[in-house]
């Protein structure tokens, strides 16, 4: 008995959601939207940051610098 009221409950659940995806779907296709818009490609990275980052890359103490300038700057 179990058994066959969770099957019922699942079915009627199974089809609400069906349902609710088909008319998700029809108001978006009537939204007319452009789907590549709703998903777009990742830029590249910035040229700035591809300077900053190798900037940094070739500053071995850059790390222990910075450290040293905000104590500097907190004992102010």
């Amino acid at each position: 008995v179990y058994s066959e009221e969770k099957a019922k409950l699942s079915r009627v659940v199974v089809g609400e959601i069906e349902q609710k995806n088909m008319e998700l779907e029809q108001f978006m296709s009537s939204l007319q939207l452009d789907v590549e818009q709703l998903m777009p490609k990742p830029d590249l990275i910035p040229e700035n940051l591809m300077e900053k980052c190798a900037a940094m890359s070739v500053r071995t103490n850059a790390i222990k610098e910075l450290t040293d300038s905000m104590a500097d700057v907190s004992g102010v």
